[in-house]
């Protein structure tokens, strides 16, 4: 990145979300776990806010077969 921005992940064929991912920074090595479902061809869609950058994206393979709290965070 050139400049201070966000990046964004969604399924492909959804909308765009309101939300970013990730912040990022010129010359910074961000590590972050974003999780997203796949679009209805098994897809993605990464959006930057500035321009072109570097992303390495690993597939997890996930199933939730039930609904389950992950953690309860309050930030202060």
């Amino acid at each position: 990145a050139n400049t201070d921005g966000y990046l964004t992940v969604w399924p492909t064929g959804g909308d765009v979300p309101a939300t970013s991912n990730v912040a990022i920074a010129p010359g910074a090595t961000i590590a972050t776990l974003a999780l997203t479902g796949l679009g209805p061809d098994g897809s993605i869609q990464v959006l930057t806010s500035n321009g072109p950058v570097d992303v390495i994206v690993v597939f997890v393979p996930m199933r939730l077969t039930r609904t389950t709290v992950l953690a309860d965070v309050s930030v202060t």
